[in-house]
C-alpha cells in the first residue's frame, strides 16, 4: 500500500491544538488533523495537557518554531532522531522544514529533509537530493474549497518519471452549520487513470440537532468495484449526558450472514459533579449470552481539590476486578503536568514502567519532555531515554502600547493586509511626524502631519512584507508607539 506524505499534511495545519487527555474530544472532522495525529502522535499528544501552538498575553503570542527528537544510547550518549523547523510570517505559517536521522554514529547528514511552502491555497514538498546538494519538488497539495456546495477537496500531486500525476485526494461535504457530514479518501491508479477506491475509505456523519455533536459516525474501508459499493462497513453510536459530555460509545458491525448490524464494543462514561471523568468502562459483546462481558477493562480517575488529574488506576477482569495498570501525576499551580509515572501490576504490587518529566515556558507552553523507561523493574534505565526539546517566538496577535505620551493612537484593523487607519487624539494640539519601521530598524514608511489634537491617518501597506512592525508617532510636545501586525 502506499504511503501517505503526512509531512506535508502536517506542515499544512502547522501543528494545530492538540488533543487533551482523558477526557477525549468529538472526532475532528479535519482530515490533516488525523493525519497529525498519526504523524506526531507520540511527541504532541502524550506529554501534558498545556502545551498549544500559540498563548497569548497583552497582545503578544508564543509559538512554536521548533521541536527536536534525541534518543539516548550507551555508545553514543544522546543522538538526534528528527527535527521540525517551522517558518513563520506575521500571524501565518508559511512552510517548514523536516529532518530524520537513522545512524547515531553519523549526526552530519540525515537521510530524510523534507522542505515546505504553504500557500493559502496549495503547498509544496522539497525533498533534499543528497547527492546533488540541493531540494527538488516532489510533492504538491492543493485545496478547492466551495462554500455554495459546502464541498471541499484537497488533492496530492507526486513526481514520477512520466511527470506529475495524482496521488491522493480527500473530499469533503459540509453541512450549513460546516460539519463534516462526509469524507472520502481515495489513492490515484496509474494503470487506469482513475481515482481507486480499493484501499481507500468513506466516512459519513450525522449531528444532534442544532449542534456540533456527532450522533452516528458511519465508515466503510475498500471498495467491491465488482458491486459498485463500498464494503467493510462499521459504525458508533454516541449518546451524550444534560452537559453534553459522552455518556456511551457503542461499535457496530456489519453482519453479512444476517445483513443486519451487530454490537461490538462499547464504551462509558461516569462523571463527578464538576463534569470531570471518573470512570470509564469499556467491553465487547458476547453473542452467546447477550451481553457486554469479553474482555471488559476500567479506568478510575482521581483529582486534587483544584480539579487536576492526579491518578489513573485500570482494572482488568477475570473472575474479579484486578489492578492492571497505575498512572500518576503531578501538576504546577497553572495545571500543568510536570511528572507523570506509569506502572504495571506485578507479583502483588506496583512495577515501575515508564516516568516523563515535562517543563514549561511562563506561557505554559512544554518546552521540554524527558521519557525514562523501567529496564525489568529493577530502576530507571537511560539506555531507553527519549527527549524531545521545544523552541518558540513571541510575535504580536494585536495592537501593542509600547508607550504613550501626552496622547494616545488606536490602530485597526490589526492584523491587517491592504490599509492601517491610525487615529490620534493628543492633549494639546500640535504637529507630528508618522514613521514606520520593521523590527530590524528599517524605515519603510514616513509621513509629516500638520498641527492637529485629533485626526484619522490611513497608511496603504499592501506593499509590506508579512511581519510585525513599529509606529512612532515623534510630536512636539508628545510621543506615541504602537507595535502591529502585517499578515
Amino acid at each position: 500500500m502506499k504511503q501517505i506524505n503526512t509531512i506535508a499534511i502536517t506542515l499544512l495545519i502547522c501543528l494545530s491544538a492538540v488533543a487533551q487527555p482523558v477526557q477525549r474530544k468529538n472526532f475532528d472532522p479535519s482530515y490533516v488533523q488525523q493525519f497529525r495525529n498519526i504523524f506526531f502522535g507520540r511527541s504532541l499528544t502524550s506529554n501534558a495537557t498545556n502545551h498549544n501552538n500559540a498563548r497569548t498575553t497583552s497582545g503578544d503570542s508564543s509559538r512554536v518554531i521548533a521541536l527536536v527528537d534525541w534518543m539516548y544510547s550507551p555508545t553514543q550518549g544522546y543522538y538526534l532522531v528528527d527535527s521540525l523547523v517551522f517558518f513563520n510570517s506575521g500571524t501565518e505559517c508559511q512552510g517548514g522544514t523536516y529532518q530524520n536521522y537513522d545512524n547515531p554514529n553519523d549526526q552530519s547528514n540525515s537521510n530524510s529533509w523534507n522542505y515546505v511552502i504553504n500557500h493559502p491555497d496549495s503547498t509544496y514538498d522539497y525533498t533534499y537530493d543528497t547527492t546533488l546538494h540541493l531540494y527538488t519538488l516532489s510533492y504538491k497539495e492543493y485545496k478547492n474549497v466551495n462554500p455554495t456546495a459546502h464541498t471541499a477537496s484537497f488533492v496530492q500531486h507526486q513526481l514520477s518519471g512520466s511527470g506529475w500525476t495524482y496521488f491522493w485526494q480527500v473530499m469533503l461535504t459540509y453541512d450549513t452549520s460546516g460539519n463534516d457530514i462526509k469524507r472520502v479518501f481515495q489513492y490515484w491508479d496509474e494503470y487506469s487513470s482513475s481515482w481507486n477506491n480499493f484501499y481507500n475509505s468513506k466516512d459519513s456523519f450525522s449531528f444532534m440537532p442544532g449542534t456540533n455533536y456527532i450522533n452516528y459516525e458511519f465508515k466503510w474501508t475498500g471498495y467491491d468495484t465488482i458491486s459498485n459499493i463500498w464494503k467493510n462497513p462499521s459504525k458508533m453510536f454516541t449518546t451524550y449526558d444534560a452537559a453534553n459530555k459522552w455518556e456511551h460509545q457503542v461499535y457496530y458491525r456489519w453482519d453479512t450472514s444476517s445483513l443486519s448490524w451487530k454490537n461490538f464494543s462499547i464504551d462509558t462514561f461516569a462523571y463527578n459533579a464538576s463534569g470531570k471523568v471518573i470512570e470509564e468502562f469499556m467491553a465487547f459483546w458476547n453473542d452467546t449470552s447477550s451481553i457486554w462481558n469479553v474482555s471488559p477493562f476500567k479506568i478510575n480517575f482521581f483529582y486534587d481539590g483544584s480539579g487536576n488529574l492526579v491518578k489513573e488506576i485500570g482494572y482488568s477482569y477475570d473472575t474479579a476486578w484486578e489492578n492492571y495498570n497505575l498512572d500518576t501525576f503531578i501538576n504546577d499551580g497553572s495545571g500543568n503536568i510536570l511528572k507523570h509515572i506509569s506502572y504495571n501490576w506485578g507479583t502483588g504490587s506496583w512495577d515501575n514502567y515508564a516516568i516523563d518529566s515535562n517543563n514549561y515556558n511562563t506561557y505554559n507552553q512544554l518546552v521540554y519532555w524527558f521519557n525514562e523507561k523501567d529496564a525489568d523493574s529493577s530502576g530507571w534505565n537511560s539506555y531507553y531515554d527519549y527527549v524531545t526539546k521545544y523552541y518558540y517566538e513571541l510575535y504580536v496577535t494585536s495592537v501593542q502600547n509600547v508607550s504613550a505620551t501626552n496622547g494616545d493612537a488606536s490602530l485597526y484593523p490589526v492584523p491587517t493586509s491592504t490599509q492601517l487607519n491610525v487615529a490620534i487624539t493628543w492633549q494639546q494640539a500640535q504637529s507630528a511626524t508618522l514613521q514606520i519601521t520593521d523590527l530590524a530598524g528599517r524605515k519603510v514608511y514616513e509621513k509629516a502631519m500638520p498641527e492637529r489634537r485629533e485626526f484619522i491617518e490611513v497608511i496603504p501597506v499592501a506593499a509590506f512584507s508579512k511581519g510585525n512592525y513599529i509606529l512612532t508617532i515623534a510630536g512636539e510636545k508628545g510621543n506615541i508607539v504602537k507595535k502591529f501586525t502585517v499578515n
